[in-house]
Parts: structure tokens; C-alpha cells; sequence
């Protein structure tokens, strides 16, 4: 069927069909220009024809009306307004099928990059600051904060990351500091003058 409401639809009629609306035809169509048995299609001696059934609309073929006429194959013809193609390929014919162009491949897509490993978290400055401040106020520890995006040293570290020598090494060295800072301090107040006693300066007046 090449029109209406049953277009694309296929019957066999190798051993011939009646088209029309009634359910008993073998080629029921539903368009309403189609009688309830409309037409036939027979097979005799000189091959296949189609034959009018005293239709209301009429059968048509090559644009003109018929009572009967032949089919060949790829012959159009019209029950009412709805156009058949009648195929009877001879035998041993091949159809020739076009056959789309082969879509190339799809290139497989690039391997996604593996995942970067997770760095350790850092604790932020506000809450570095708010720490050292704590801990200088309770107990006098020397701490020092890790710097983001700076290479590795080891003041940028907190002194508990530290290797143990290391620390001990810093707290060496700052007790000596603090000690030489302690002993030049009171070196120099006990080099300063001091001031005469009110009763010597009383005598030498006399």
C-alpha cells in the first residue's frame, strides 16, 4: 500500500486476494473511498490480473478505469484513492538493495586520567593562629605553623612534626639564646654607675 489509511502495509496474494472494507476480504483496507469488496486479484493462465468488482469508486490502472486488466511486476494501480504496487519478480531475480555507505569507527575515546591521590589535610591559619595563641598562653610552646605553597623547611612545620633530634637540637638552642640574652642583660646593669649614697654627699659638702 503506497496511500491511505494502510500505507506500507504487504499482503501475499500469490493465490489471489479480494481488497475491500469487509472482514472477509483478505486485503481489508479502511479508507472510505474503498467498497466493502472492491476488487480481486487472480492468477490465470497469462499471469496475474486484477479484476473490478463492480466497485462504486472503480479500479484504475495507468490512470484509466478497468473491469479487468493485467499486473506486471512493479505495476501501480488504484482501488479508489488508494494506490497499490503489485510485485511479481520473475524467477530467480534478485532485488537489487542500495545499501548505506559504512559509517567509519568512532575513534575510542582517549583513557580518562586516573584520579589525583587526595592531599593530607591542613589545618587553615585562622585556626593555626588561634592554636599557637592557646598554647603560648598555657603552657609556653614553642610552635611553628606549616606555610601553604612553600617548600619544605623546617620552620614551615610544627615543631611536633619534627624529627625528635631535630627538636631537641631547637630547644638547645633556644635555651642557650635565652640564656646568653638573659646573661648580657645583666651584665650590663651591673656595669652601670651607681648612685652615691644621700650621706656621702652630705660629708663631702662639709
Amino acid at each position: 500500500m503506497l496511500t491511505g489509511p494502510d500505507v506500507g502495509t504487504e499482503r501475499d496474494v500469490d493465490s489471489g486476494a479480494t481488497f475491500g472494507r469487509d472482514e472477509m476480504c483478505e486485503v481489508r483496507l479502511k479508507d472510505a473511498s474503498v467498497s466493502r469488496k472492491h476488487c480481486r486479484i487472480e492468477r490465470g493462465p497469462q499471469g496475474f490480473e486484477v479484476v473490478d468488482l463492480e466497485s462504486r469508486n472503480g479500479t484504475y490502472v495507468k490512470g484509466a478505469r478497468v473491469q479487468r486488466a493485467p499486473l506486471a511486476h512493479g505495476e501501480e494501480f488504484t482501488v479508489g484513492s488508494v494506490r497499490v504496487r503489485f510485485v511479481d519478480p520473475p524467477a530467480g531475480a534478485i532485488d537489487e538493495i542500495e545499501l548505506a555507505p559504512a559509517e567509519p569507527a568512532a575513534a575510542a575515546p582517549p583513557p580518562a586520567p586516573a584520579p589525583k591521590a587526595a592531599e593530607p589535610a591542613r589545618a587553615t591559619p585562622e585556626i593555626g593562629a588561634a592554636r599557637r595563641r592557646a598554647m603560648a598562653g598555657k603552657e609556653g610552646v614553642l610552635l611553628f605553623h606549616r606555610i601553604e605553597d612553600k617548600p619544605d623547611s623546617i620552620l614551615h612545620d610544627e615543631m611536633g612534626q619534627q624529627d625528635p633530634l631535630l627538636r631537641a637540637a631547637l630547644w638547645i638552642f633556644v635555651i642557650v639564646l635565652a640564656g646568653g640574652l638573659f646573661y648580657g642583660a645583666w651584665k650590663l646593669s651591673a656595669g652601670s654607675p651607681q648612685a652615691a649614697p644621700a650621706d656621702e654627699e652630705a660629708e663631702e659638702g662639709r
